[in-house]
């Protein structure tokens, strides 16, 4: 907890700190650590967008048909689905609401993100986060709306 917090204190008064507002858009992290997300949340909610988190792919799978969020922040290796896994059953389930996607991982090799673009994900960021990426990716997506129905 000391370290995200440091990493918050940091932000509060840094540059990144995010430059755009989306008041009332919601976000859905799914990430198996905690820390990750309580990170994202304090990135996140610096614009004014809401969060909730899924510690699992299956958890967030259910959570994404009760609620429909404006975008999905999907780690890519989880322990129960993987975030390829849960993009593809979530792109084939057609009375699923998809919202935008954004796949993390700390992969570097081009083969992941190919692999993230083919399965249908919107954008990739990499881990440790760059935080000024982070925010103009996903602000470019919410201002581009919600995809189309697939």
């Amino acid at each position: 907890m000391a370290v995200v917090d440091a990493k918050v204190d940091s932000l509060k008064g840094a540059e990144s700190r995010a430059r755009f507002q989306a008041p009332g858009a919601r976000v859905l992290v799914a990430d198996d650590m905690a820390a990750n997300f309580e990170l994202l949340q304090a990135i996140l909610e610096m614009s004014g967008l809401n969060c909730d988190w899924a510690a699992t792919g299956g958890e967030a799978l259910a959570m994404l048909r009760r609620t429909n969020y404006d975008l999905l922040l999907l780690d890519m290796h989880m322990p129960d689905l993987d975030g390829p896994e849960v993009v593809r059953r979530l792109r084939s389930d057609p009375g699923a609401h998809v919202p935008r996607i954004v796949v993390a991982t700390a992969d570097t090799w081009m083969a992941t993100s190919a692999e993230v673009m083919m399965i249908g994900a919107d954008g990739i960021f990499t881990k440790p986060i760059d935080i000024a990426g982070l925010v103009t990716l996903i602000e470019s997506l919410l201002r581009a709306g919600r995809p189309a129905a697939s």
